[in-house]
């Protein structure tokens, strides 16, 4: 040790020293001690009782002697070989030391915060000379208070931090999924037990995707630490192995174990819940020669092309979940049929009501609800499997119906839709102009639901009509109005005041589309499965509706929870393209 070293050293030790010394003047006034304040803190920290004898301590040795029966409250005493360590571990699913601080045979003591040493602490420069139990207190106080401190400093830190970044969000929709993610890893942060941890529904697809895209990539992300993500046994309760799946009408142990484990914490209103049927890409990401990396299909041995995403939303509250996801090569309806039967009934046995299905209206899916009727028919409602009084409705996804009529919309040779007047004169047929929306939108060269949106919304409106004077502007005006009202009653996320309102324009919507299918077009319309799916997703919204009001008695239905709007804006680029869907002009 240097000269200086030694002087800085005495100096800490003498601070130390003082601070006892100043505590025993207070006891002997018969004032209480701030040092019995800091050994409170440390929860159960218990020092000898006697002012003739502090456990001092001139070697080693006696170091050893005087920890014989000594607590230290949280702190764990570790004595191997010429070393005495204090830690303060947290207990958390991977047991960590917090702080720590280490006393060897010259009775000089360092102290640490995780892996990095600490080289002042309260005044005090370390390594420093100890010669009292009372002083080890101390340090180790310090210590506690230093953690403590520290933590809130950094939650706060958090928190502001999230605060700037859902303002970004708010102000840049461009940067809107970035904005979340960073959130969501930022309130992950937040929450030091992991096993406390609590993953959005979006968050879970992502990380299932890419461990299916790469099993490797995936377990050294885990082991870096860069990112915050579920464990892989985690993944596997929601992604099992594909033999769980040998028997689809058998029964699995281990099928919906995840949702299964959430069901505690539920209200009952949580539990009325509409399930989701949906598929994400997992071709594009493929390396054909590395077939290690990939996982395989439950069905067929070479490798899944898409993952099948099921979801649960409940009807009335906000509790939504994932239940399922399965990598497959190839579905047909048949399959299909038996694994919705199959989580369906799970869910029951869990204790969810299951009232809808919602997909897309690919041939796939509607052949696989069809398989509930005999004949195979697609109907709006069907008897449920659990029981058969009970009505089990289908209802195809309003995001999907959006995308294809601005997709049929724009597809057609002259831009041009033809449609009857709506709630009057129905007679009367009207023209649509996309060639005139595009000036006015941003249109993206995208299937989106946010490039969609770029055209459906108030402004394109606004600007239309503020230029009443050229050809067609009125009429494509007053049909995107029709489409935008529809939508945002489709959308909401919140109990609509104006139930009834809502409910009548959607009635109004089917005489339209009616009237509009007797119009007999043989060009500038949507397609005959476009238009179908529009109607059925009215007629069944309206029938469910009632249905949940005067047979479940539930207080209100959230049209949201009937739709994937919040999984499309996130995955819709990478979702498969249905068979009704038509390719970009």
């Amino acid at each position: 040790m240097t000269r200086l070293e030694h002087e800085t050293s005495q100096k800490s030790r003498s601070n130390i020293r003082k601070h006892i010394k100043n505590n025993q003047n207070v006891e002997n006034e018969g004032g209480e001690s701030p040092l019995d304040d800091r050994e409170s803190s440390i929860n159960g920290m218990v020092s000898p009782e006697s002012d003739e004898n502090l456990n001092t301590f001139e070697s080693f040795d006696d170091f050893i002697e005087c920890l014989t029966g000594h607590k230290f409250g949280d702190w764990y005493v570790i004595e191997k070989g010429n070393t005495v360590l204090f830690a303060n571990i947290s207990l958390s699913d991977v047991p960590t030391i917090d702080m720590s601080a280490m006393v060897n045979t010259n009775l000089e003591v360092k102290i640490f915060k995780g892996k990095d040493e600490i080289q002042n602490l309260n005044g005090n420069t370390y390594p420093i000379k100890v010669t009292s139990i009372k002083e080890i207190e101390i340090i180790l106080n310090d210590l506690s208070s230093l953690s403590s401190v520290r933590s809130e400093e950094l939650n706060e830190n958090i928190n502001t931090s999230i605060a700037l970044l859902q303002e970004v969000r708010q102000h840049n929709n461009k940067v809107q999924d970035k904005v979340s993610f960073l959130c969501e890893q930022m309130n992950l942060l937040l929450e030091k037990r992991q096993s406390m941890r609590r993953f959005s529904i979006e968050y879970m697809i992502f990380s299932c995707i890419l461990w299916l895209i790469s099993p490797h990539a995936y377990k050294y992300l885990c082991t870096t630490q860069l990112l915050v993500l579920p464990f892989v046994s985690i993944l596997h309760k929601i992604c099992p192995k594909p033999y769980v799946f040998s028997n689809l009408e058998g029964t699995d142990p281990e099928f919906l174990i995840y949702v299964k484990e959430k069901v505690g914490n539920l209200q009952p209103e949580d539990m009325v819940v509409s399930l989701t049927v949906e598929e994400i890409r997992l071709r594009p990401y493929f390396n054909e020669i590395d077939d290690d990396v990939l996982q395989k299909a439950f069905n067929i041995t070479r490798k899944a092309k898409t993952a099948q995403i099921y979801t649960i939303n409940s009807l009335c509250s906000s509790f939504k979940e994932i239940v399922h996801i399965l990598p497959i090569k190839e579905m047909d309806s048949d399959t299909l049929f038996l694994m919705v039967k199959k989580i369906i009934i799970g869910l029951h046995d869990i204790g969810f009501s299951v009232v809808c299905v919602v997909s897309n209206n690919s041939l796939i899916n509607k052949g696989a609800m069809s398989n509930f009727v005999t004949p195979p028919a697609t109907q709006i409602v069907y008897k449920h499997p659990v029981d058969q009084n009970k009505p089990l409705f289908y209802i195809f996804d309003s995001t999907h119906i959006l995308k294809n009529i601005r997709n049929y919309w724009a597809n057609q040779a002259d831009e041009l839709l033809l449609f009857p007047k709506f709630n009057s004169g129905h007679d009367k047929v009207l023209v649509a102009d996309f060639s005139i929306v595009k000036k006015h939108s941003e249109n993206e060269n995208s299937k989106s639901i946010k490039s969609v949106l770029n055209i459906f919304n108030k402004s394109t409106i606004e600007a239309l009509k503020e230029n009443d004077g050229k050809s067609h502007n009125q009429t494509t005006a007053e049909f995107m109005e029709i489409i935008l009202k529809w939508w945002s009653i489709m959308k909401s996320k919140v109990c609509s005041e104006n139930v009834s309102e809502d409910h009548k324009f959607l009635e109004d919507c089917l005489v339209w589309l009616d009237h509009w299918a007797n119009l007999e077009l043989v060009e500038n319309k949507f397609s005959d499965e476009t238009h179908e799916a529009f109607t059925h997703t009215i007629y069944a919204f309206l029938q469910l509706t009632e249905y949940c009001q005067t047979e479940l008695k539930l207080g209100r239905v959230l049209p949201s929870k009937i739709q994937t709007d919040s999984l499309e804006a996130r995955y819709g680029r990478f979702r498969t393209t249905a068979i009704y869907d038509t390719a970009t002009k």
